[in-house]
This record gives C-alpha cells, sequence and structure tokens, in this order.
C-alpha cells in the first residue's frame, strides 16, 4: 500500500497530460508550491479534472485532488505532513477544511485510491469522449 504520492505517480495516472501549470494559491505547502492540473471537458462542460501540488525544490508532493462533475464528487489525498498546516490555513480562511466548492466536501482518501480514481477517471471518460487514452 502507498503512504505518499510522487510526482510521477501523479503524471502517470493523467498520462503525462497537463492542461494547466502555475502557483499555488495557499501558503501552507510552503513558497515554492506549484500546481499541475489536466482537465476535461465535453460540449464545453467539465467532465472531470485531476491536480497535484508539490514543492518545486524538492518535487514533494502535498496535495492531490480528483473532480468527477458528473457525479459531483471530489476526492483529495493531503500528505501526512500537511496536513496539519492545511486544516490550521483552512480555517483562517473561513472555511471548513474538508470543503471543497460551496456547501461540498471532499472525500478525503488513501494513496493508492485517489491514485486509482484519477487512472479509472481518466481512462473511462475520455474513452466515450474520444476513442483514446488521456
Amino acid at each position: 500500500m502507498k503512504s505518499k504520492i510522487t510526482l510521477k505517480d501523479y503524471l502517470g495516472s493523467v498520462d503525462h497530460s497537463i492542461t494547466y501549470a502555475g502557483a499555488f494559491g495557499w501558503d501552507c505547502y510552503g513558497g515554492n508550491a506549484f500546481q499541475l492540473d489536466y482537465e476535461k471537458k465535453r460540449r464545453g462542460e467539465f467532465v472531470f479534472s485531476v491536480s497535484v501540488a508539490f514543492d518545486t525544490d524538492n518535487q514533494t508532493v502535498c496535495e492531490m485532488e480528483v473532480w468527477d462533475y458528473e457525479k459531483n464528487k471530489q476526492y483529495r489525498w493531503i500528505n501526512p505532513k500537511y496536513s496539519k498546516k492545511h486544516r490550521q490555513e483552512s480555517i483562517k480562511r473561513g472555511l471548513r477544511p474538508e470543503q471543497s466548492i460551496d456547501s461540498l466536501s471532499f472525500i478525503d482518501v488513501k494513496a493508492d485510491t485517489i491514485l486509482s480514481k484519477a487512472k479509472e477517471l481518466c481512462q473511462a471518460k475520455t474513452k466515450s469522449v474520444k476513442k483514446k487514452k488521456c
């Protein structure tokens, strides 16, 4: 059972596809936090997204999220090293630590689970859209 996620794990889960890259917007993961996303749309509507936040200095993955827009579910894994800081910043921002958007909550999962969710969603949704891998 995998307890941590590497950048290589993330990239493999989305078949090395990236649609966005930029600085991570919160401070809880440090000043070198960067984010990569892979998002899939169909007819202009989001189908799913898979994102990762990591430290650019040492490549440590801090967080990974999988959003299934069709099922309205958001899965999240936070590196245990950063969970306390994430919780503190959420509260400081006036958010519930488990809050995703509006009144919805993340489903916090283990590293293996989020990687398999990302792979399943990427492969299944993309096949239905373009009949090819991500």
